[in-house]
């Protein structure tokens, strides 16, 4: 049994990552993990890029013990992106 709790952006653990050279600084907060709560399986993080910053997550890669799944909140149209990926 895991106890319940409420976890803000000030309560995630930050993970600064990326440069602008290659166009991928960023802060990954962990929300949903070992250093911040218990839990049985689950992870979860939120990406946020640096301005002037692009997100790219290929190569794509696999993982042998667990999924992803990507979501991206407030793009414009001309810029969304969606992921189609199996096997």
């Amino acid at each position: 049994e895991y106890e319940t709790v409420k976890i803000d952006i000030e309560k995630a653990n930050p993970v600064r990552l990326g440069d602008n050279k290659t166009l991928n600084k960023r802060t990954i907060y962990q929300y949903v993990h070992p250093n911040v709560c218990e839990s049985c399986q689950l992870l979860m993080g939120l990406t946020m890029l640096e301005p002037g910053n692009a997100w790219n997550t290929m190569p794509c890669h696999t993982h042998e013990r667990r999924m992803e799944v990507y979501f991206y909140f407030d793009m414009e149209e001309d810029t969304r992106v969606f992921h189609l990926m199996g096997e």
